[in-house]
């Protein structure tokens, strides 16, 4: 670099663009940030901070975590997670006990089996006696009741009863209606139930069994799964869509009083240590064009957890569908050590999935005609499997629903949750209840809350930016031999590889050169019986970014070029750095003769957003070379809509008095970019 961009790691702040002077240097706002976390969170959290400014004067190769707000540097990855500054406050808009303004996911699928034991078998018989072989016969009476706001009727289609393979025993005999002891078995029953709304989607269904030790089959042999041990009492299966696991308790317990039996043994509170939770789903719903620019297809999101998830080990999975639309459905799974490898503390295994109906809306449609043109950002639970395969993951085990010492069901609905908000965050959205990113249906309104979310760095960002490194300092070595840059070149455009002959054909080399190839780019080739091929996606979209910026590869190859800054040539960005970063934020990029505009639509951004994506932005566009960061510097103009919802257009973010760079964001301090 020249001493030119030297002076950009020393440039200054200002309050706004309008300004012709500056107003107070890094140093000053290292300062306030001091200032602001004393004042915002005690002496304490000062004393914190002012630890962490001493980290600058780390050695580089102690450095493990850097702020990417106010770029404090860590030699401890959890100090740089607890750390505070105002950049990072303000993102999340966080109070001061700790807790942030975020958008409220829904639950869609949630599966619980439930064991009530604190009054024994006796409810059970209590619910049967109620009627005879028909519990329709009850439901005809129930008219339907009010529940949390929603008027609440009985599906007779799919309410009915039936014979269980348990044979009464003789303690029980006494409880049992004649048609029970005319038969010998139990009877069996199950309610559904469901919200009277335009959708028919908010529903339940309660299956009611039996509960006791060593039951027998009417044959007299023992019924495997229950331990002599297992208690007396009620089991109930639920299956519900959009409530909440509180309201699941809730309405069960206004269900049975409205057959004029006692709730209270079916309460949250009376559920034995044993209930548990098979499957939890929450989900948001973003709009259609954020989506695809940020969470499915090509660089979203998804792929590239999927990108990263081999590295981990364990088990997943990566399932897309873009037939009919883009994004129609795509899910990454793993395993619960891979999503801990992402995420500190996280448990369980888990499935991330956006997907449209089956019938996918047109994009023609709007969201006020139709919310589903917009699809659902879903993060799944289950057990024993996240696939159809039902062999079981580490980390699906069902979670218990209630449990002063165990992580319980209740835990699980906060680390969903939390997992949600860091891959909104991790793909450039906000967190926060913004109507231009999210859209309501009827069971998910956008509205906002205060929760406790540990919000962690972009995992698949590092890889990112050290897989650009190690091809960018492969692609300028100049100990590489002219056919092995050949070979490496010939691969750029073959995303399934190429076979050692088609290579030899194509570039005119030996076998020997070729698997000598090989093993000069070992972390960028992958060679299996005799197949060579890029390492994976990631790799290949970085070494064709890389090769993109030479006039011609050719020269590459031949060794009369190998400097990305020199060769870059700036009239073509085509799959450089830069425009990754774009994709990744949904940046609009055009480059005209005045230079670069970029449009950022579908979102309000703070300053400190701005700031954030722009320094990305700016690293892209070094990485993309010299050529292209200094033109954006002096020429570029940002567009976009402020946290109150105005268009902003600044052509001035990176301004010139002639020895120094200086950063402006209209309206706001700006620290210097990197």
């Amino acid at each position: 670099m020249s001493s030119e961009w030297d002076a950009l790691d020393q440039a200054e702040e200002v309050r706004s663009s309008a300004e012709d002077s500056v107003e107070s240097d890094v140093d000053d706002y290292q300062a306030a940030a001091e200032r602001h976390s004393e004042e915002t969170h005690g002496a304490e959290a000062g004393a914190v901070d002012d630890a962490q400014t001493g980290a600058d004067r780390l050695d580089e190769d102690e450095i493990l975590a850097e702020c990417r707000f106010c770029d404090a540097e860590f030699s401890v990855r959890s100090a740089e997670r607890v750390h505070s500054c105002p950049g990072r406050d303000q993102l999340a808009g966080a109070d001061q006990d700790g807790l942030f303004p975020v958008v409220c996911p829904n639950t869609h699928e949630l599966r619980i089996q439930s064991l009530f034991a604190e009054h024994g078998i006796e409810p059970f018989w209590q619910l049967r006696r109620t009627f005879d072989d028909d519990p329709t016969a009850v439901a005809d009476d129930v008219d339907g009741f009010e529940f949390d706001g929603d008027k609440w009727v009985v599906n007779h289609e799919t309410t009915k009863c039936w014979r269980d393979g348990w044979a009464i025993p003789d303690a029980q005999r006494d409880y049992a209606t004649a048609s029970d002891l005319e038969d010998g078995r139990f009877l069996e029953f199950q309610f559904a139930l469901v919200a009277v709304d335009d959708v028919g989607e908010k529903e339940a269904v309660f299956t009611v069994r039996p509960g006791f030790p060593e039951p027998r089959k009417p044959d007299g042999s023992r019924a495997r799964g229950f331990p002599a041990d297992h208690p007396k009492g009620v089991r109930v299966e639920s299956n519900s869509s959009n409530l909440h696991p509180r309201q699941v308790y809730q309405l069960l317990q206004r269900f049975v009083a409205e057959l004029g039996l006692d709730p209270e043994p079916f309460g949250l509170e009376a559920v034995h240590e044993w209930s548990r939770c098979t499957q939890l789903a929450r989900y948001l719903r973003v709009t259609r064009e954020l989506s695809e620019q940020h969470i499915v297809g090509s660089g979203g999101l998804i792929e590239r957890l999927s990108q990263l998830a081999p590295r981990l080990g364990g088990k997943g999975a990566h399932i897309w569908d873009d037939e009919d639309v883009t994004g129609h459905y795509e899910s990454i799974a793993m395993d619960a050590p891979g999503w801990l490898k992402l995420i500190p503390d996280s448990t369980h295994s888990k499935r991330l999935k956006s997907y449209h109906p089956l019938n996918a809306r047109s994009a023609d449609t709007s969201a006020d005609e139709d919310e589903l043109r917009d699809p659902k950002i879903e993060l799944q639970h289950a057990s024993p499997s996240l696939l159809d395969d039902e062999t079981p993951w580490e980390g699906s085990d069902p979670v218990p629903v209630r449990s002063d010492q165990e992580f319980d069901l209740f835990d699980l609905v906060d680390e969903i949750d939390s997992t949600l908000y860091n891959f909104l965050e991790w793909a450039g959205l906000p967190t926060r209840a913004d109507e231009d990113v999210f859209t309501a249906d009827p069971y998910f309104p956008v509205e906002e809350e205060q929760r406790d979310v540990d919000f962690v760095a972009d995992p698949t960002q590092e890889i990112e930016n050290a897989e650009r490194d190690l091809v960018r300092q492969h692609v300028s070595s100049g100990d590489h031999s002219e056919s092995e840059r050949a070979v490496l070149a010939d691969l750029v455009d073959s995303p399934d590889g190429k076979h050692w002959e088609q290579i030899r054909e194509s570039v005119d080399v030996s076998k020997s050169t070729i698997y000598r190839a090989a093993r000069a780019f070992p972390d960028l080739l992958n060679l299996e019986n005799g197949r060579l091929s890029l390492e994976d996606r990631a790799v290949r979209d970085q070494l064709r970014g890389a090769l993109s910026v030479f006039d011609d590869v050719a020269d590459w190859v031949r060794g009369q070029v190998t400097s990305l800054e020199t060769a870059v040539d700036d009239s073509r960005l085509e799959d450089t750095p830069l425009l990754s970063w774009a994709r990744r934020h949904g940046v609009d990029v055009d480059r005209g003769q005045d230079g670069f505009t970029f449009r950022i639509d579908g979102r309000r951004l703070s300053w400190y957003d701005l700031w954030t994506m722009m320094r990305d932005g700016f690293d892209a566009a070094e990485a993309t070379g010299s050529h292209t960061a200094r033109e954006l510097a002096k020429t570029a103009t940002v567009v976009y809509r402020n946290v109150d919802g105005h268009r902003v257009s600044d052509d001035n973010f990176v301004r010139h008095d002639g020895t120094q760079d200086k950063v402006v964001i209209s309206g706001a301090p700006y620290k210097a970019l990197r």
